[in-house]
């Protein structure tokens, strides 16, 4: 009786279906299905059994395999190149008499393509093969692109179903397919869908590093390459004010630099803008108006031996500004920072009258990775002229109001303000007295009231400075001259 029984249940036991993990398009004719085994340890399995359905109902049987080790199907041919298609796999076992329960049924990843011979953007659309997902796939699909051929580059990596494809070439062919992994080590492959795209969108906007002037005093302008691969020359445009003037057309995509011969940039300054080519002949739309800066000619103040520097704004810097340093030649001499400012002036003091200084402006940015310099201009240091000569001409004790009285003469053959009277006891430490106005009468006489009777018989010295005046463009300007 119990070997009825076990009789009994091994005929009437049956082996699972295989796990389907999965289905990869390999060929325009040809799909592989992978699987996991199922366990047979009563050694019952008969074959197993592919089943298929371009819509998911209505399986028909795609074919056999009859190794119970075998892990893959080729189905072939199979129409997978042209549209999903549905699979199940069930295990036969008991010699015929038992059907498993059927796998997971998956569907081939059809990838579909459009748009990209007529807009310029091939749109791509895909199924998943499993919703949700199998457990052990993969959370992300990768799509790569094939170009030059043979050559696949992954350019979507993420769990979307679709990617939309700008063509920045002029006219390519290009190959997409889509690929999902799974824990078990098979990948679940696409079909292969190509078309030739055609490029109809115009390059990015470009950004200038800088427009600066060199030492021979021609404008340089830089900038990074374009972001569009296709680029194959850049147009450099002259502004003025609202129009632009093409003036040179640089070929090549690395070529990212421009030396502009015979730009006036001692007069003003001077605008300049770029747009870069591609293959197809569309252009970009010019850059953003990048101007050099503008270093006026110094204001000399005679007085103070000032030269008062100003230039017009750098504008449009990447990264911002950070600062303007001031560089100064003097008479010929190498050039040297003097200083540094946020705005668009600056002062130079303590120039020496006779030597010639020149100067130009560079720009910084804010991390210091990209400067622009302005113009060189130059001109030499003056003094004012003054009266050749003062002197004392006489120091006496009026006996009858005991006061000093000094007499001085002064030259007026260049006009002055007047004089600073000083006095000294001890003819090393002056404290001023007075200061005395101009005049066209020479000699002069200023009177010391603050004399002591008892001191009367001591020795007073005094000391004149004169401050003279002079006219220059409207601005009063003074200077000193000093004398015993």
């Amino acid at each position: 009786m119990v070997f009825n029984v076990f009789f009994f249940s091994k005929i009437n036991a049956q082996v699972a279906a295989p796990i389907l993990r999965c289905v990869s398009v390999t060929s325009p004719t040809s799909t592989t299905l992978s699987w996991i085994i199922p366990p047979d340890q009563g050694g019952l399995f008969t074959q197993y059994q592919i089943w298929t359905s371009p819509t998911g109902v209505g399986f028909s049987l795609a074919g056999t395999v009859n190794s119970y080790a075998q892990t893959t199907f080729v189905h072939a041919p199979s129409n997978t190149s042209s549209q999903s298609y549905y699979y199940y796999v069930v295990t036969i076992s008991s010699a015929g008499t038992a059907t498993s329960t059927p796998s997971d049924t998956l569907k081939s990843i059809f990838l579909n393509m459009t748009g990209a011979s007529v807009n310029g953007v091939a749109s791509l659309n895909w199924n998943a093969m499993h919703t949700p997902l199998l457990l052990t796939s993969s959370s992300t699909y990768t799509l790569s692109r094939e170009y030059p051929t043979g050559t696949w580059t992954t350019i979507y990596t993420g769990n979307k179903l679709n990617y939309k494809d700008t063509i920045y070439r002029c006219k390519v062919f290009y190959n997409y397919k889509v690929e999902i992994s799974d824990a078990s080590g098979c990948t679940s492959v696409s079909n292969i869908k190509g078309d030739t795209c055609k490029n109809i969108q115009p390059p990015p906007i470009i950004i200038v590093d800088s427009v600066s002037v060199n030492a021979s005093g021609q404008v340089v302008m830089g900038w990074q390459p374009s972001s569009s691969l296709d680029v194959d020359s850049y147009v450099i445009f002259e502004v003025n004010g609202s129009s632009l003037n093409g003036i040179d057309t640089i070929q090549g995509y690395n070529n990212t630099t421009y030396t502009v011969l015979g730009a006036s940039t001692g007069s003003s300054s001077l605008g300049y803008c770029i747009s870069p080519v591609d293959s197809c002949g569309n252009y970009a739309i010019p850059s953003v108006t990048y101007n050099t800066i503008f270093l006026t000619a110094p204001v000399y103040d005679l007085c103070s031996r000032t030269a008062s520097l100003a230039w017009t704004p750098y504008s449009n810097l990447p990264k911002g500004i950070l600062k303007y340093d001031l560089y100064c030649s003097v008479n010929g001499g190498t050039f040297a920072i003097v200083g540094s400012s946020t705005g668009t002036s600056f002062s130079h003091v303590g120039l020496n009258p006779g030597d010639v200084y020149c100067y130009f402006v560079r720009v910084r940015n804010n991390d210091l990775t990209i400067t622009a310099s302005s113009n060189t201009t130059c001109f030499t240091a003056t003094g004012l002229p003054g009266p050749s000569y003062v002197y004392i001409n006489s120091v006496s004790v009026n006996t009858g109001s005991k006061q000093m009285e000094i007499t001085y003469t002064v030259d007026l053959t260049n006009p002055f303000k007047g004089c600073n009277i000083y006095k000294s006891e001890d003819g090393v430490n002056f404290t001023k007295l007075a200061f005395v106005a101009s005049s066209t009468l020479m000699p002069q006489t200023y009177t010391d009231v603050n004399v002591k009777t008892l001191e009367k018989t001591i020795t007073i010295k005094y000391k004149q400075q004169m401050i003279v005046i002079i006219l220059v463009f409207g601005v009063i300007l003074l200077s000193r001259l000093c004398c015993m």
